[in-house]
């Protein structure tokens, strides 16, 4: 193809090692057409035939190497961001869960408490502490910390000082 004598710098979307290997070609051929210009000594002829190498190479696989290099790094691009939405996400719904313990914790504390008096809240209170402990062995260790401290803070609250 055609050729260009300045050497090319890495940009965004190119692979560097392509172009590395592309800037070394270049630089190649034209020292070897340098010494083109005294055709007789051996050294002329040496860059002659090493000229005429070089520009009968194929640069297909130069070209190709730079095509996929670039590929690859869309791709990269495009699944960093994906995992970031992603960890947005799960924080939210992180935040979500919390929110959702920590209300659940203090309904059935407030619960307990409105009851107390009443004939049958032992029962009731029985059944709210078995829920409770059903939820808490399907959170993680930083969910169960969360839901204890949201379940003491609500006994405090409610007057109800029984312990977990």
């Amino acid at each position: 193809g055609g050729s260009t004598s300045a050497p090319e710098y890495p940009r965004p979307g190119r692979g560097a090692a392509a172009i590395h290997q592309r800037n070394l070609h270049v630089r190649r051929r034209d020292s070897s057409a340098g010494y083109q210009r005294d055709p007789s000594s051996r050294r002329a002829v040496r860059a002659q035939a090493q000229c005429a190498i070089l520009k009968s190479e194929d640069s297909q696989p130069l070209r190709t190497a730079r095509i996929t290099a670039g590929a690859a790094e869309r791709k990269a691009k495009k699944a960093a961001k994906k995992a970031a939405t992603a960890a947005a996400e799960a924080a939210a719904t992180e935040k979500t869960a919390d929110d959702a313990v920590q209300k659940i914790a203090s309904d059935i504390e407030e619960a307990k408490a409105s009851m107390a008096g009443g004939g049958s809240e032992e029962g009731t209170f029985w059944w709210l502490d078995q829920e409770f402990e059903e939820a808490l062995k399907y959170m993680g260790p930083k969910q169960k910390e969360k839901a204890l401290a949201a379940r003491a803070g609500a006994r405090k609250r409610s007057g109800t000082t029984k312990a977990p």
